[in-house]
């Protein structure tokens, strides 16, 4: 599930600084796995790691493209080609697959013609794989980022961030933001981000503090979670 977020701390003028994270950036998801690493490496420590990223996946991966093998930003703008052999096992073989597109295109030349082009890709994306273990080694078929440059204040657009975990290395916690619609009435009692932008229907959003994690012990993420639910009621 694509639920964006970001991983953040701050900067000595307070503002935030932080890497992407394109999925699953709930609580009980993201939540707990920066909860595990920073308790694995201490806060300090993981936002040393953060500092030479772009992106959260980068601190699983090593920073190693899984399509090329090179140590690189987070891997984007990806030609579905280079999962070749998905393609094939979709349809049982390349055999397949092949007479599949045969059948689609009968009569129509100009159609099998592009077939062609398409089966030829996946096979050299099957042969690359074969021959360096990497389906697209000169990062011919997909696009890096380009590592720290890549880092952003996630509260400039609470709309499209809809969860950050700042990390506080001196209080030794980390803070839980949710976004959450600027309406008074939903958001009495919770801590505001300060800014608030239009999502172009009349209303503005913004970030919330939804909780505030000590380093401790493990709080209870599906309650944290369900503080969304509340300033979405």
């Amino acid at each position: 599930m694509s639920t964006r977020g970001s991983v953040a701390w701050r900067l000595p003028d307070g503002t935030a600084l932080g890497v992407y994270n394109h999925h699953d950036s709930y609580p009980t998801g993201l939540g707990a796995d920066v909860f595990a690493k920073a308790k694995k490496l201490g806060i300090a420590s993981l936002i040393a790691e953060l500092l030479q990223l772009g992106d959260w996946r980068e601190l699983e991966s090593g920073g190693i493209c899984q399509y090329c093998g090179k140590k690189t930003g987070q891997p984007h703008s990806i030609n579905g080609s280079i999962v070749g052999a998905a393609v094939y096992a979709a349809h049982g073989s390349r055999e397949g697959f092949v007479a599949m597109r045969k059948q689609q295109a009968e009569g129509k030349p100009e159609v099998w013609a592009q077939y062609e082009q398409e089966i030829a890709l996946l096979d050299q994306i099957e042969a690359n794989r074969t021959k360096t273990g990497y389906p697209d080694p000169e990062a011919k078929y997909h696009q890096h980022g380009e590592a720290a440059a890549d880092q952003f204040n996630p509260f400039l657009d609470p709309l499209f961030m809809e969860w950050v975990y700042v990390l506080d290395p001196v209080r030794n916690l980390i803070e839980v933001w949710v976004s959450a619609e600027h309406e008074p009435r939903k958001l009495r009692g919770l801590r505001g981000s300060g800014r608030s932008v239009p999502c172009g229907r009349g209303a503005h959003y913004t970030h919330v503090l939804a909780a505030e994690v000590s380093m401790d012990s493990e709080p209870d993420w599906t309650a944290i979670e369900q503080v969304r639910e509340r300033v979405a009621a």
